[in-house]
């Protein structure tokens, strides 16, 4: 069983290696999602134990804005990998960004 439960949701996430340097951010969707990680279908070969940063950008509307997305900054590490993609466990500390468009 797992620790956290899990909801199909395919959200647009850029992720960013941190320890490989100054790695380009590519983007992803989600399969997954939990409190606790994620599930990406990817062809990439990222080793397990790599450490990423994750922009999960999340649509949001609010009665005084426009829709916008709300990104959701945080950091992980890829705890499985297979051919068809790799889950990661997220870390506890993130920040969220978002520029509103007044109505």
């Amino acid at each position: 069983m797992r620790k956290d439960e899990r909801f199909d949701m395919h959200v647009p996430v850029k992720v960013r290696l941190t320890e490989s340097g100054n790695s380009p951010a590519c983007t992803l969707s989600t399969v997954n999602l939990s409190s606790g990680g994620a599930w990406f279908q990817c062809s990439y070969d990222i080793p397990v134990g790599e450490k990423i940063e994750l922009t999960l950008q999340l649509p949001f509307k609010q009665k005084l804005f426009k829709a916008c997305t709300v990104d959701v900054i945080t950091r992980g590490t890829i705890i499985r990998q297979n051919s068809g993609g790799f889950a990661v466990s997220f870390t506890n500390d993130y920040r969220i960004s978002y520029l509103p468009e007044i109505s």
